[in-house]
């Protein structure tokens, strides 16, 4: 749900029904189906739109990715988010954590190729989310689920530094911004 600093907060009851105490006995909320327990279930995809600023809309041109098992890619062109939402979906995968330092930038580019999406906002900022991608029907495989959960983190709320200082801040020796050749 989105944040939203008029909140009503008329009534702030307890209410004990609420929780499960089978399924969730601390009775801690679960954001965005991400506990500590099933975060491994997820495939974890850093990535980042390149884009055209010159003109008064921004205009995607290249998104490259790196996937945690060390496997890189890019996509070129003004379809390149949509030709990278696709690609998430022949991955073969239930659920999927995309990662970007300043997510809610580079999120803008692939919205509109979602289902279901819950963007959880802090002001302008977007802290986290959570999505659907509906998998072609010639992709789902027996006793598989028809979507693909897709979780949003954004590193930026983790390492609040723009991309640039991070070859000082860490060490590394010629590093650029960009991680594909």
């Amino acid at each position: 749900q989105f944040y939203d600093d008029n909140m009503n907060n008329e009534n702030l009851e307890y209410n004990e029904g609420f929780y499960d105490k089978e399924t969730n006995p601390s009775g801690n909320l679960k954001l965005n189906d991400m506990t500590k327990q099933n975060r491994h279930d997820y495939l974890r995809i850093f990535y980042d739109f390149e884009t055209d600023t010159s003109g008064d809309i921004h205009i995607p041109y290249l998104v490259c990715y790196k996937i945690e098992d060390g496997r890189t890619g890019c996509f070129k062109g003004v379809n390149c988010g949509k030709d990278f939402i696709n690609w998430i979906r022949k991955l073969g995968y239930d659920k999927v954590m995309l990662i970007a330092h300043n997510q809610r930038y580079d999120y803008t580019f692939i919205f509109d190729h979602l289902s279901v999406p819950k963007p959880l906002l802090k002001g302008n900022r977007l802290m986290g989310g959570s999505a659907r991608l509906y998998k072609w029907k010639g992709d789902i495989v027996e006793g598989s689920e028809k979507f693909i959960d897709i979780s949003f983190q954004d590193s930026l709320n983790l390492i609040p530094e723009p991309l640039r200082n991070f070859s000082k801040m860490f060490n590394f020796k010629n590093q650029e911004k960009e991680f594909v050749e």
